[in-house]
């Protein structure tokens, strides 16, 4: 099959955002919740997804659901395969819907291995029946690697990994980005993207502060600027409320709130842009993009090309691979008198046949050069 790049417009591109650390208690819920609000006030449509066993999320956002409610839980069966549409809710915000979870997700976790279906890809194909509907995608993970973990990496565009301002969070996080990796590489898929975020920072204690430096070290480049810090308006905003409650919508004047707001912008201005390119895939004999348009598959758009999450991008590549025409069936060397062919170049002239294969052998090397280019990190 052709894959084609095409450009996406703000309205219909989605980015998918995994918020993930196999370590507990490093805020992993409360950045999705009032990410998804920040981004709200800018403007954008966001979906939650729970996908954590505790149901942390959809508590948050006010849902405590019975065995017998549609739940994210029925979406990622592969035997009942329920319409994602069937388990998204409303918030407070209408900028804000949830795909909310229930207890037998921890069901269908330990299922998952046992069945013979494609079940890491699920949540992707999930979330392609509502890709026109919102903007951005947040799948809040639970603090474990396991099943659910691998749907919500496989499907991701890029990933948050939340690390508390504590040796051993900042430990966790290496298991958790080298695991992270290998599910890509064992699905075919480019390596994720990531961004760390220090949360629950303690202002004024020494600790804290020297780990949020090293993190800022190890990570450069690799680090938002943002930093949230510990405050018991997280404590309050995870009491369960019709409709949902986050720092944002019940504490909008709150420095927290602030420190959120400033989170969705720099997430907006940083690691949006750095989303690859998508491509959709033509039946065959369809007809191919001109030879100037080679490689448009692997590498992002320039600044200012393609859709408006590409403007200014980084390079980064689509996850489909270019596929050259059909090979060109070279003519047949014309053959002196005594039966020898002889061999001609681009000129015409004989005995040239050895450089033309030294030629050949330079263009298909720098071929291979420009394709590994188009690695991502």
């Amino acid at each position: 099959m052709l894959c084609v790049a095409v450009e996406l417009s703000k309205e219909t591109y989605v980015n998918v955002v995994a918020v993930a650390n196999q370590k507990g208690g490093v805020g992993k819920t409360a950045l999705a919740a009032n990410l998804a609000a920040a981004l709200a006030e800018r403007g954008h449509r966001v979906l939650l997804v729970d996908l954590d066993l505790n149901a942390s999320l959809s508590s948050c956002m006010g849902y405590e659901l019975g065995p017998d409610d549609p739940q994210i839980a029925d979406v990622l069966d592969p035997e009942r395969r329920l319409p994602m549409r069937q388990a998204i809710r409303p918030t407070k915000s209408p900028l804000v819907d949830v795909a909310p979870a229930e207890i037998s997700l921890s069901v269908l976790e330990a299922a998952l291995p046992l069945s013979q279906s494609a079940w890491p890809v699920r949540l992707r194909e999930a979330l392609a029946e509502v890709a026109g509907d919102y903007r951005v995608t947040i799948v809040d993970t639970h603090p474990s690697i396991g099943p659910l973990l691998t749907m919500a990496v496989v499907a991701a565009d890029f990933l948050l990994a939340p690390v508390q301002t504590h040796h051993q969070a900042r430990r966790a996080v290496v298991l958790l980005l080298d695991h992270v990796q290998r599910v890509r590489r064992r699905n075919g898929l480019l390596p994720l993207r990531y961004w760390i975020v220090r949360t629950m920072l303690r202002r004024g204690v020494a600790h804290d502060a020297e780990i949020a430096q090293i993190l800022a070290e190890e990570y450069a480049g690799r680090i938002l600027d943002t930093t949230i810090t510990l405050s018991a308006v997280h404590a309050d905003t995870s009491v369960p409320s019709a409709g949902g409650k986050t720092i944002l919508w019940d504490f909008p004047r709150h420095p927290s709130a602030d420190q959120y707001r400033m989170l969705a912008e720099e997430v907006e201005r940083v690691v949006f842009p750095t989303v690859p390119a998508r491509c959709t895939y033509a039946a065959p004999g369809a007809r191919r993009p001109r030879r100037s348009l080679r490689g448009s598959c692997c590498r992002a758009p320039g600044p200012g090309a393609g859709h408006p999450a590409l403007s200014g991008g980084s390079g980064a590549r689509s996850a489909g691979q270019h596929h050259p025409g059909p090979a060109q069936v070279p003519a047949p060397a014309p053959v002196q008198p005594g039966g020898r062919a002889v061999r001609h170049n681009a000129g015409g002239a004989p005995g040239s046949g050895r450089a033309a294969r030294r030629d050949g052998g330079a263009a298909r090397r720098q071929d291979g050069a420009q394709a590994q280019a188009c690695g991502d990190l």
